[in-house]
């Protein structure tokens, strides 16, 4: 057996150990090893291998199922950044928008300000033309 079935059979037994579909260690080990080799040819048991065959799948089609399936985990990869960009370009937008109401209403105060201080100078303005008018010459 080389060393690539190995641990294959080894990370095999422990999934199933860790699964509890193995009461043992040594059961785990070997239901992954006859998994893996093929010595089981009945049932739900069948090696991977003898299923592939049975099922008609070639190491083509398989080879060719990774790649799409490598593709379609690069597309996933490439949506996600391009949502997280998304997200990011809204919260950015959300905080310049506060940014720019905050400062609207600080204009807003000032010119309710500057309204009341010209209120306030005509009004001065009126009385001291009054009282200009008022004098004798």
């Amino acid at each position: 057996m080389d060393a690539e079935t190995a641990g294959k059979i080894s990370k095999l037994a422990k999934n199933l150990k860790d699964l509890h579909l193995a009461a043992s260690a040594e059961e785990a080990y070997e239901r992954a090893k006859d998994i893996i080799t093929g010595s089981a040819t009945h049932g739900a048991e069948k090696s991977v291998n003898e299923l592939m065959a049975e099922s008609g799948v070639t190491q083509g089609e398989l080879t060719k199922a990774k790649e799409l399936l490598k593709e379609e985990e690069r597309m996933l990869k490439q949506l996600q950044e391009e949502l997280n960009a998304l997200k990011t370009k809204q919260l950015e937008e959300s905080l310049h928008h506060e940014e720019h109401k905050e400062n609207e209403e600080q204009l807003d105060q000032d010119i309710i300000n500057n309204e009341h201080d010209v209120g306030v100078v005509e009004e001065n303005l009126d009385l001291a033309d009054d009282v200009q008018n008022d004098k004798p010459a």
